[in-house]
C-alpha cells in the first residue's frame, strides 16, 4: 500500500509535517548484524513469543551494540501486542527523548502502551503528532485505529470521528473496514449538536466515509424542524460531491421530496369513526366538510378523512400517510388526548401544520407547527369563575361527580377562583352512577354560598336542579329572589351541560343560570350562519366539536388565500393570527397566543326563560 494511502483524507493535516521514515541504525559487528535479522525475521513472521526471546538473547549478547535500542523497541511491541503495556513503557522508558526516528518511533509505541493502560487522554496527546506523517502503512493503521477509540473514550468526539473516518480510508476491503464503517456511523449519531455536525462536516474529507454520513445526520435534523429548504441544499450538495448513492443520503432524499411535495388543495382529518367515540368523529367530519366548501373562505379544499378509531398508535402512522401519500398542506384533529399528543409529535417532526381538536393542555408547549384549536376545560372554568366575580358571588360551592373530569373540574375551580377573590365555602361529591341528588342538594342546603358549580352533563344537571328547588336553593338571574321560602343562588355549568333540551326538561329550576360555551348561535352572525347551513346539509343540530372542526378548515383556507404555498407558511400564518382581524369563525376564537393556545375565553349563555342568551 503506498504511504500516501494512510493519511488522514484532509490534506491540510500533513501539510508541512516531516514523515516518520525508518531508523537507519546499523551495526559495525557482522555477527550483532545477523543476529538482530534473524529476531526481526522471526517478530516478521507474527511469533511475538519466539521473536521476543531472540532479541532478549540479542541485547544479552551485545549489550554496548547500536542496534540494542532498537531491539528494546521491537520487544516493547511484541509487549503491546501481548496485552502488557506496563512492560512496554518500561523497555520505552530509556528511548523516549533520543533524537531521529528512533526516539520518534519509542515516543508512538508509547502512546498506545498508554491508550492500552485507557490512559486515553494522555495517549491522544501522545499520539495527534503522529497523524499524516505515517510511512508504515501497519503503522499508520495502528495509529488512526488507537486514536479514534481513545478520543471516543476520552469525550473527544470530534476527534475520534475524524480519525475513524481517516482509518476507514486506509484499511483494507474486508471485515475490519465494514466493522469500522459501522462504528463510524454510530459515532455520527452520537455526536452532539447540529453545530457540533456543521464542523464535522466542515473538517472532513468529502470523498470519505463520514462526509455523507454526516450530511445525512444534518439533513435529518432539519428535516424533522420542518426545515426542507436547509435540507434540501445539504443533500443537492452531497450529491453534487459524488454522494449521492449513500444509503443515508439516497433516504434522505426520498424524504425530503415526499415531503416537499405538498397538494394545496388537500387537507387532512383526523377522528374516530369506528371506536366508542365514533358520533364525535362523525360531526367533527361534517364541520370539517361545511368548512372546506364554505363561501368566501378562499380555494375549496378536499378533506382526506383517517379513521384513528379508538386507538392511539395509529395516530402517528395516520400523520405520515397524510404527509407523505395524500402530501395535505395542513391536518386536523384528533379529538383524543392521547392520540392527540402522538398526532402532534409526529405532525411537528414532518413539519405538518396541525390544528388540534383536543382539549389537553399545553398540548402545542415547544412545537412550531401544532395549534390546539379547542377549548380546554380551564378556559372554560376560568371563564365562570370571572362570570361568578362579575355577578357579586364571594363564595362557591362545587358538586362534582367522583370521576377523573369532576376531580379535574373541581381542582380548577379551586384554582381560578383563588386567583378572582373568591372562597370555597364546601365541595361535595357524588357518585358518578347516581340519579338520586337528595342528600347532596340537603348538604348544600346547610351551607352559606353565593354561587354553585356543578361540574357535569346536561343529562345529571336536568336531575340536581329539580333535587336543589326542593331542598330550598333555587336559580335566580342577578337579583333575582327565590320563590316562596327558597335560598336564591348563581348556578354555574361547563359547556357539557350545554343543551336546548336541559331548558325545556329543567328551565324553571335553571333561571339565570350561567353556562360556559365556545360555539352558540346566538354568540355571532357567523356561529348563526354556520348553525344554519349545518341544518341545512346534515338535518341535525350542530355541535361544538362540529363548529370547531370547520373553523379549523376555514383557517386553513384563509391562509392559503392570503398566498401560503407552503406548509410552514400555512404555519406562519396561524401563528401571526393573534391581535388581528380574525376570520369570521362558528366558536369564540380570536387567534393564537404566543404558545399556539386559543386566545378568547368562552361565551357565557344565560338561561332567560325558556332560551339561552349571551350573558353581557
Amino acid at each position: 500500500m503506498a504511504a500516501a494511502a494512510v493519511l488522514l483524507p484532509c490534506s491540510a493535516c500533513s501539510a508541512g509535517k516531516e514523515p516518520l521514515r525508518p531508523e537507519s541504525i546499523s551495526s559495525a559487528d557482522p555477527s550483532a548484524e545477523k543476529a538482530f535479522r534473524a529476531a526481526r525475521d522471526v517478530f516478521d513472521r507474527g511469533d511475538t513469543e519466539v521473536s521476543d526471546r531472540a532479541f532478549a538473547a540479542f541485547m544479552k549478547a551485545f549489550p554496548s551494540d547500536p542496534l540494542v535500542k532498537l531491539a528494546a523497541l521491537y520487544r516493547a511491541r511484541v509487549a503491546i501486542a501481548r496485552g502488557e503495556p506496563s512492560r512496554a513503557r518500561e523497555l520505552l522508558a530509556p528511548l523516549l527523548g533520543i533524537e531521529g526516528s528512533l526516539g520518534e518511533r519509542a515516543a508512538f509505541y508509547d502512546g498506545v502502551a498508554l491508550a492500552g493502560l485507557a490512559q486515553h487522554k494522555e495517549a491522544v496527546l501522545r499520539l495527534e503528532p503522529f497523524v499524516g506523517r505515517m510511512t508504515d502503512p501497519a503503522e499508520g493503521l495502528l495509529l488512526l485505529d488507537t486514536l479514534w477509540r481513545s478520543a471516543r473514550e476520552a469525550g473527544l468526539e470530534r476527534q475520534a470521528v475524524l480519525r475513524l473516518d481517516g482509518y476507514v480510508a486506509a484499511c483494507p476491503p474486508g471485515e475490519a473496514r465494514e466493522n469500522a464503517r459501522k462504528e463510524l456511523a454510530n459515532l455520527v449519531d452520537e455526536a452532539g449538536d447540529r453545530k457540533a455536525l456543521e464542523d464535522l462536516a466542515g473538517a472532513l474529507d468529502r470523498g470519505g466515509a463520514g462526509w455523507p454520513l454526516v450530511v445525512a445526520r444534518l439533513a435529518a435534523l432539519h428535516y424533522e424542524a420542518g426545515e426542507l429548504d436547509a435540507a434540501a441544499k445539504l443533500l443537492a450538495e452531497a450529491r453534487a460531491a459524488g454522494q449521492g448513492e449513500d444509503p443515508g443520503i439516497a433516504r434522505m432524499w426520498d424524504l425530503v421530496g415526499d415531503r416537499s411535495d405538498v397538494d394545496l388543495g388537500a387537507v387532512g382529518c383526523l377522528v374516530s369513526l369506528s371506536g366508542r367515540t365514533r358520533l364525535v368523529g362523525e360531526t367533527v367530519v361534517r364541520g370539517v366538510m361545511l368548512g372546506a366548501k364554505d363561501e368566501g373562505a378562499g380555494p375549496e379544499v378536499n378533506v382526506v378523512i383517517k379513521d384513528v378509531r379508538d386507538d392511539p398508535s395509529l395516530a402517528a402512522r395516520a400523520v405520515e400517510e397524510l404527509v407523505l401519500q395524500d402530501h395535505v398542506v395542513a391536518v386536523i384533529g384528533p379529538v383524543d388526548a392521547v392520540s392527540a399528543e402522538i398526532a402532534a409529535t409526529r405532525a411537528e417532526e414532518l413539519g405538518v401544520p396541525l390544528l388540534a381538536l383536543s382539549a389537553k393542555e399545553d398540548l402545542p408547549a415547544g412545537r412550531s407547527r401544532v395549534f390546539r384549536e379547542f377549548v380546554t376545560n380551564r378556559a372554560e372554568v376560568r371563564s365562570l369563575a370571572a362570570a361568578m366575580a362579575s355577578s357579586g358571588a364571594r363564595t362557591v360551592a362545587v358538586l362534582y361527580p367522583s370521576d377523573a373530569y369532576g376531580r379535574t373540574m373541581r381542582r380548577l375551580m379551586s384554582e381560578e377562583t383563588a386567583t378572582k377573590g373568591l372562597s370555597t365555602a364546601v365541595e361535595v361529591s357524588y357518585d358518578p352512577a347516581t340519579t338520586d341528588f337528595t342528600d347532596a342538594a340537603q348538604t348544600l342546603s346547610k351551607i352559606a354560598f353565593d354561587a354553585l358549580f356543578v361540574a357535569d352533563e346536561d343529562g345529571r344537571i336536568a336531575l340536581v336542579a329539580p333535587a336543589l328547588a326542593s331542598a330550598g336553593l333555587w336559580s335566580v338571574a342577578r337579583d333575582g329572589a327565590a320563590p316562596g321560602q327558597g335560598r336564591a343562588i348563581r348556578f354555574f355549568a361547563p359547556s357539557s351541560a350545554v343543551n336546548p333540551d336541559l331548558i325545556r326538561r329543567a328551565g324553571r329550576y335553571l333561571q339565570g343560570a350561567s353556562f360556559a360555551a365556545s360555539f352558540s348561535e346566538a354568540g355571532s352572525p357567523a356561529a348563526a350562519s354556520f348553525a344554519a347551513k349545518f341544518r341545512a346539509e346534515y338535518r341535525s343540530e350542530p355541535s361544538y366539536p362540529a363548529a370547531f372542526g370547520h373553523d379549523a378548515a376555514l383557517l386553513v383556507r384563509h391562509a392559503l388565500r392570503s398566498g401560503a404555498r407552503t406548509r410552514g407558511a400555512v404555519a406562519d400564518w396561524l401563528a401571526r393570527l393573534s391581535g388581528q382581524a380574525n376570520p369570521k369563525v362558528a366558536t369564540r376564537f380570536a387567534g393564537f397566543d404566543g404558545r399556539h393556545e386559543p386566545v378568547a375565553l368562552p361565551w357565557i349563555l344565560v338561561v332567560n326563560g325558556t332560551s339561552l342568551e349571551v350573558g353581557r
